[in-house]
């Protein structure tokens, strides 16, 4: 079941998070990307496809991407992607993974996988 919350990065408060154990990797919009100044991306090759079966071409990858939640940071790298979705950031299983909880793949194919 993903959770919204507020997490902090490179000093900014990035509301509209969403924390999902069963999604295969962390994602933020361009425009949150833009926001936090566009970092530099590492370019990347392979679509990401949805658990229903579309494709997006992400921008690239924001590599050790510091992620402040509950007085604790974390660096995972997190795939940018363009499009219209109801987040900011999606926290996936890499994110649960760092913070030293378990994944719980509910749709291992599946990009959000809820």
């Amino acid at each position: 079941m993903p959770f919204w919350v507020t997490v902090h990065a490179y000093n900014k408060v990035i509301p509209g998070t969403i924390l999902d154990e069963g999604a295969s990797v962390s994602l933020m919009l361009a425009t949150t990307w833009q926001a936090l100044g566009s970092p530099q991306l590492v370019r990347v090759a392979p679509n990401l496809t949805a658990f229903d079966g579309g494709t997006s071409q992400p921008l690239g990858i924001l590599p050790k991407f510091p992620i402040t939640f509950g007085g604790k940071t974390v660096y995972i790298d997190v795939s940018v992607t363009q499009g219209a979705l109801d987040f900011s950031l999606l926290l996936g299983c890499d994110y649960v993974y760092a913070m030293g909880g378990p994944c719980l793949f509910t749709f291992p194919c599946g990009l959000l996988s809820t």
